[in-house]
């Protein structure tokens, strides 16, 4: 096994550096890590971010909002390439994309990672608001596997009724009158 001078290791990082160059020119996204804080407003954030000239699908950034979003559907405008709207996920297993659960989603001085799908920013946003949930939950993965208040006491082998619970009941149960 050979070791390399410090001669020997500068050409190597020169030549590594050549073709980490050269592949950047070919249209390979990039993660720019570096936080940027955004400007503009509330509903059209605009940043500038060294290093990217055109919009290519998989770049990814993180911005710090300087304000609170201000609508659902707030647009994100990087070194004046036009404004995409930032979108999120409905949950963190799909690809299902929605806009922001309340018109203050994005928070100011918050960071949020954003990656370039081809049409939106979509926002790495971890946890979705308890409104992004829709169908049902199998009762296995700890929901009920219904739609409706009803199906679910019965799915849960619940009794229910209408009308009022008795005077007197069996005991060790529980009575639900649905109105």
């Amino acid at each position: 096994m050979g070791y390399l001078d410090n001669s020997g290791l500068s050409k190597v990082l020169t030549k590594l550096k050549s073709l980490i160059d050269k592949k950047s020119d070919k249209g390979h996204t990039h993660n720019y890590s570096m936080p940027v804080t955004t400007a503009g407003t509330g509903a059209a954030y605009t940043a500038t971010v060294d290093g990217i000239t055109t919009l290519a699908v998989g770049t990814s950034i993180t911005i710090v909002p300087h304000t609170v979003s201000t609508t659902i559907s707030p647009t994100l405008n990087v070194n004046n390439l036009g404004g995409k709207m930032i979108r999120r996920r409905v949950s963190n297993a799909t690809g299902t994309l929605t806009s922001g659960y309340a018109e203050s989603w994005l928070t100011a001085s918050k960071p949020v990672q954003v990656t370039y799908d081809g049409t939106f920013w979509v926002a790495d946003v971890p946890k979705p608001n308890a409104v992004d949930i829709f169908g049902s939950v199998a009762i296995a993965h700890g929901g009920t596997g219904a739609t409706t208040a009803k199906d679910a006491l019965n799915n849960l082998g619940i009794t229910w009724s209408t009308t009022a619970a008795p005077n007197t009941g069996t005991p060790n149960s529980i009575y639900i009158q649905i109105v």
